[in-house]
């Protein structure tokens, strides 16, 4: 039986879900709540990436259950559309620490994303070091419910998760431009806890960095990294985003999520086009 919400919308997990055909390959659905605007969410398709490539290192080495994903390197190729996709894995390097997966997206014959993704085991003890920005651990009471803003239907993502948006640095909300470019959001899945596989989402969950210059409109990421550093404790996930650069259309995000136990859970960095200033 497939988990829903109240809002009979299926939860991240049975949404995600990839379903194995025996050989190698899988097939999933890109459900239309998992979009911006038309288009399928990036981190939505990480997330598929990573599942059928957990799945086919776990197949491969018997013994080996509870992997998870600990990178996700994926190349952008073009954008696939709300529905059926292909999923094909090739195992390109076998290990006792870490098993490297090819991952290709495919829809309609063609492929969409292609990913590289190292799976292993998570380190469940404290880090030894760590060196985080500081972020409350709940959301503001002003905060920006995102599910309530106005976006002509473009962010759909409201009705899957909650998200809050910080209003500080968020120059765009009032009208101003050129506002550091940095923002800080509060993300949760609804109807379950977090987990790596959201934590992937969590890092591609801001709207652009970009959108504090006044450039709006869709913003396509090209190569985007994610990197899963600790299985994430049940609460809200903090995100921070900020950027280093615009040059032309191009810019790059870097994200860190951080679970509520002050934890680091997902970096992640990718490189976009914004449309033009």
């Amino acid at each position: 039986m497939t988990t829903r919400t109240r809002s009979s919308v299926p939860t991240f997990t049975a949404a995600s879900a990839v379903r194995s055909l025996g050989d190698g390959t899988y097939t999933a659905s890109l459900p239309a709540e998992w979009t911006i605007g038309p288009k399928p969410h990036g981190g939505f398709l990480l997330v598929l990436a990573a599942r059928a490539a957990v799945r086919t290192a776990t197949d491969a080495v018997p013994g080996t259950e509870g992997l998870a994903p600990l990178a996700v390197s994926s190349q952008f190729l073009r954008a696939p559309e709300v529905g059926p996709v292909l999923l094909r894995t090739e195992i390109r390097k076998s290990g006792r620490t870490a098993t490297v997966v090819s991952t290709t997206i495919e829809q309609r014959g063609r492929s969409c994303v292609e990913s590289v993704v190292t799976v292993g085991r998570i380190p469940e003890q404290a880090p030894d070091y760590s060196n985080l920005p500081t972020i409350p651990a709940e959301p503001p009471a002003d905060a920006i419910d995102l599910s309530t803003m106005e976006s002509g239907g473009v962010y759909k993502l409201g009705a899957v998760c909650d998200v809050r948006l910080d209003q500080q640095g968020a120059g765009f909300l009032t009208g101003r431009t050129g506002d550091p470019l940095v923002l800080r959001l509060w993300v949760r899945p609804k109807g379950e806890r977090p987990d790596p596989y959201f934590a992937l989402v969590a890092g591609d969950i801001s709207m652009p960095v970009t959108f504090n210059l006044g450039r709006f409109g869709w913003s396509p990421t090209v190569q985007l990294t994610a990197l899963t550093r600790a299985n994430p404790a049940p609460g809200w996930l903090r995100v921070q985003v900020s950027c280093s650069a615009v040059h032309g259309q191009w810019f790059d995000e870097d994200t860190v999520v951080i679970d509520a136990t002050g934890r680091l859970v997902c970096q992640s960095r990718q490189l976009a086009l914004t449309p033009a200033g």
